[in-house]
């Protein structure tokens, strides 16, 4: 190799060098900058820890008891306020439908402490909290006009390569529709939905088998079901349905597919939630966490 040749190779390796040194650079001073953002979004909701912590896998769900609870201590009030209704188009007529009771979860009384307004006076378009207990998964929930927008800018409206955690830009904002589905990067630094990567893992799943996300609506406490890698134009993101035949084939796939098994099997009363990060092989598919809101028949 002659000295000319070995002078370009120089230079280009020292290039090279600059370019990675500076998109680290770049990258630090984002998650720097989002770490802080964020920081200022726990601070602002009013979240403190749960009081008298206990495993929320050991919390009871009554599904047989519809009576008010008697006390008034937070902790055992309903996880989730309101009703909500089968779709019309698919039964025929209307049913009444209420979320099941959870009972004795310390998280519950975490929940209802998320200060929203106090949010919603930096950004609007908070919706909600999603949090899941003992992973770093504990932020705003945001809708955008789009799906494009939070891909890219914190819950303040930074500009930032972190994102946002935010609601299919299509979904009810409720949380009422059959199928949901919540979006958010896998990083390096491991923060955003990174740990929902985790749940390929059986272990993992049973010391963390559910979700929390507090809305105007309530506070809603999701059991985990199923954890797997899908195809974007999978049935897994499907969102319109109308029949009761192709929801309990979106079930199908979920549980057919997930890598862990929760013995839990979803009925097409339940609502479901879909939790959706990268995977880090391309953009063909993501990694997938599913899991289901209990629903209860009401007698009249």
């Amino acid at each position: 190799m002659n000295n000319s040749v070995r002078k370009v190779l120089t230079i280009l390796l020292i290039f090279i060098f600059l370019g990675s040194t500076a998109m680290m650079i770049y990258q630090g001073k984002d998650y720097v900058l989002g770490r802080d953002s964020y920081n200022q979004a726990q601070k602002l909701s009013g979240l403190t820890e749960p009081k008298n912590m206990k495993n929320s896998s050991e919390a009871v769900v009554d599904t047989q008891n519809s009576v008010e609870p008697e006390s008034e201590e937070i902790s055992t009030e309903p996880v989730i306020s309101g009703e909500s209704q089968v779709d019309e188009s698919i039964s025929g007529e209307q049913e009444p439908w209420k979320p099941a009771f959870v009972t004795d979860d310390p998280y519950v009384e975490m929940m209802w402490e998320v200060n929203l307004e106090a949010l919603r006076e930096v950004n609007e378009d908070v919706i909600g909290w999603i949090m899941i207990p003992d992973t770093v998964v504990n932020y705003p929930l945001l809708q955008g006009e789009d799906n494009d927008y939070y891909l890219n800018y914190t819950w303040d409206k930074q500009k930032n390569r972190v994102g946002s955690i935010f609601l299919e830009s299509t979904s009810s904002p409720d949380l009422s529709d059959f199928h949901t589905i919540i979006y958010g990067h896998y990083l390096k630094e491991r923060t955003m939905f990174s740990p929902i990567r985790n749940y390929k893992n059986q272990s993992f799943w049973e010391k963390r088998p559910y979700v929390y996300i507090a809305t105007d609506e309530g506070v809603f406490r999701y059991e985990i079901y199923a954890s797997y890698e899908a195809g974007i134009t999978t049935a897994t993101y499907r969102l319109g349905f109308e029949s009761e035949q192709e929801k309990q084939e979106f079930i199908d796939v979920g549980v057919k597919q997930s890598v862990i098994d929760t013995g839990i099997v979803p009925e097409i009363t339940d609502r479901i939630l879909t939790l959706s990060t990268c995977t880090g092989r391309g953009h063909a598919t993501r990694w997938v966490v599913q899991a289901r809101l209990k629903m209860e028949n009401v007698s009249l």
